[in-house]
């Protein structure tokens, strides 16, 4: 008998792995009715009608009726992989059938065939024979976004059942819905921890370098005249400062490689005297005297490793031997990753902090997405792992519907704490409780707690009470949801020493009403009564006035915007990395994005057709090398 495509004309349905209604929905351009009109499209032209655009959302199902019960063989799905226009194939693509249209059974899943690190402009296609034919009226794909994905065409083959197919056995699949959020104990007494960050800054020493008064609104609850009266957050989360480095690389996961001598740097900054573990230790002191906590007292300090990346450049002596090591696989940055956690651990035994302790290490990345490293879930499982066997746990703070976010658990992170991102992207602010209502949805899903995040522009008369009000959408939501009393939080503030700390000591009344709503919540017992109006919907178009360093843009997104208006490609290249950010700076990137992708949309086409003929000779290339890839990996795997 004839095997056909069966879902060619079909009507399709699709639900994405996380709500977007509210929050992102509006950023999809294009039809999904191509999805099965057998039209494949021109990877060099995402907007040209043949593609369908998905955007965030974890990931898509996409279910098809194909009408009748048939034989099913086996499928294809195309995607665009492009780099520098920041659109990603998926990591893999999965199939999965169905007889009744409830119950479904995974019967392939097929990686990508070229990895994330991959540059040339393709068409990535995922598409399998099956062993065996299978009976089955519905079939569903299976794939992650995320964060732009265009795919063409979905094309399910098969032919008429005769009754020698194979049934559907073993367990259907159950879709990932934990139903709550990250446990309270997660991180075993810590439940609120606010981020202060430290580092390499040459151009204004008090933003880097914090001091013990800085640390004390902090550890205690203090009044308006400075006097401590509770104790307020559990622990402090220690963030260095991504994008800057002696050498002048960077920490994070962008930027060139750093080397030992950076990593050096760190600790000496970190353990420096009067400042940073020192001056927190000395805070920590004096607040127990006051206060009358028990002598064991100590508060719970969490440190940032920097990022080790790969490359063929000397790294630095990380074994003493008096010869420079080359980061030139994840194994070695694993170890090198180990090697900084232990030289920490060494200097904090031998400096005799009486008052404070190490527990645990947050993740130096604000996603566990491929496109960070084609090995990601590998090399964050790895270093968790490092941590674990030395009595750590390891915090993750994905940005709002991360790339990779729903693999945290399987990596091993102790707790994540996602951001809902409301303070700082323009598209989430236009009815913020029904955004912050599918927040919750995803946080529940997948159990995470959350980040809460104040923008400096609150330090700002001019955006004080737009600001202030953001921040009570958080403040709401979370008590009407559950997240108060029965998560764990973060909070994101700003750097130099952070907006909480300009809150608690300000004279001006609006901003000091902050500081005492955040120690309500902290302690579970704020109320609606404490808001003089319930929040509305603000728009969040204007940009805060600040300090020199509080207006300054994140560094890592505009140099890749200025990269992509060079080159003349289409931003979508700057909005799929989101922030990964230089995180002393408020990043308002993704507010603008939007605004440049239509600027910049002309002129990728311009550049497109003037290069068609380039990128045609192009993409033969990248089948080829996308072949040896392949085979190259497979010889690994044989290995």
């Amino acid at each position: 008998m004839e095997i056909r495509n069966l879902a060619l004309g079909r009507e399709t349905k699709i639900e994405s792995l996380a709500p977007i209604e509210n929050c992102y929905a509006s950023v999809e351009k294009g039809s999904k009715n191509m999805l099965t009109d057998g039209n494949i499209g021109d990877p060099t032209s995402c907007y040209n009608g043949e593609w369908a655009h998905f955007y965030r959302g974890v990931g898509r199902s996409v279910t098809i009726d194909l009408g009748n019960d048939y034989a099913v063989c086996g499928f294809s799905a195309g995607f665009i992989q492009d780099k520098a226009m920041g659109i990603y194939s998926p990591e893999s693509v999965r199939l999965s059938l169905s007889e009744n249209g409830a119950d479904f059974y995974s019967v392939s899943q097929v990686n990508a065939p070229y990895p994330a690190s991959f540059s040339m402009q393709v068409r990535a296609n995922y598409s399998e024979n099956l062993k065996y034919p299978y009976k089955a009226r519905y079939a569903r794909i299976d794939f992650g976004v995320e964060v732009n994905v265009f795919c063409d065409e979905i094309a399910v083959f098969g032919r008429e059942a005769d009754g020698f197919e194979s049934a559907l056995c073993g367990e259907p699949i159950k879709e990932t819905n934990k139903n709550c959020y990250a446990a309270r104990d997660s991180l075993g007494g810590v439940y609120d921890i606010p981020l202060l960050y430290f580092g390499y800054w040459p151009e204004d020493e008090r933003v880097a370098r914090l001091k013990k008064d800085d640390f004390v609104p902090y550890i205690a609850y203090i009044d308006r005249d400075g006097n401590p009266i509770d104790t307020m957050f559990d622990a402090v989360m220690l963030l260095t400062v991504q994008g800057r480095c002696p050498s002048g690389a960077s920490l994070g996961y962008h930027g060139a490689p750093s080397k030992l001598s950076d990593w050096e740097f760190v600790i000496e900054e970190l353990f420096a005297e009067n400042q940073n573990l020192k001056a927190l230790d000395e805070a920590v002191a004096e607040i127990k005297s006051k206060l009358s906590l028990a002598k064991d007292y100590k508060h719970k300090v969490y440190l940032t490793a920097p990022v080790p990346k790969v490359s063929n450049e000397p790294f630095g002596d990380l074994n003493g031997d008096g010869i420079e090591e080359k980061l030139l696989t994840d194994d070695d940055c694993i170890d090198a990753y180990a090697s900084f956690v232990d030289s920490v651990t060494r200097r904090f035994a031998s400096e005799h902090l009486e008052n404070i302790v190490i527990d645990g290490w947050f993740w130096n990345n604000e996603s566990a997405s491929r496109m960070a490293r084609d090995e990601e879930e590998y090399f964050a499982t790895r270093c968790v792992e490092k941590l674990h066997e030395r009595g750590y746990k390891c915090v993750f703070i994905p940005y709002f519907q991360a790339g990779g976010c729903e693999k945290a658990e399987k990596i091993g992170f102790d707790c994540t704490t996602m951001q809902p991102g409301l303070s700082f992207q323009q598209v989430l602010g236009k009815d913020p409780q029904a955004m912050m209502g599918d927040f919750t949805s995803l946080c529940k899903k997948y159990g995470f707690g959350v980040e809460l995040e104040v923008h400096h522009g609150v330090k700002n008369p001019e955006t004080n009470e737009k600001y202030s009000r953001l921040f009570d959408e958080y403040l709401i939501a979370c008590m009407r949801n559950g997240m108060m009393t029965d998560t764990v939080h973060t909070y994101y503030q700003a750097a130099g020493p952070g907006v909480f700390y300009s809150c608690a000591v300000s004279k001006d009344d609006s901003m000091r009403a902050l500081y005492e709503k955040l120690y309500k919540f902290i302690k579970g017992t704020l109320t609606e009564q404490d808001f003089a109006e319930a929040p509305q919907a603000i728009p969040i178009a204007e940009e805060a006035k600040g300090s020199a360093f509080e207006e300054a843009e994140c560094i890592a997104c505009e140099a890749e915007a200025t990269t992509a208006e060079d080159d003349g490609l289409n931003p979508l290249a700057i909005e799929s990395e989101e922030c990964i950010l230089e995180p002393i700076f408020d990043c308002e990137e993704e507010n603008k994005a939007e605004q440049r992708k239509e600027a910049k949309c002309t002129r990728a086409k311009r550049f497109i057709k003037k290069n068609k003929k380039k990128l045609a000779v192009g993409a033969g290339i990248a089948a080829a090398l996308g072949a040896v890839y392949i085979i190259a990996k497979a010889i690994k795997k044989d290995d």
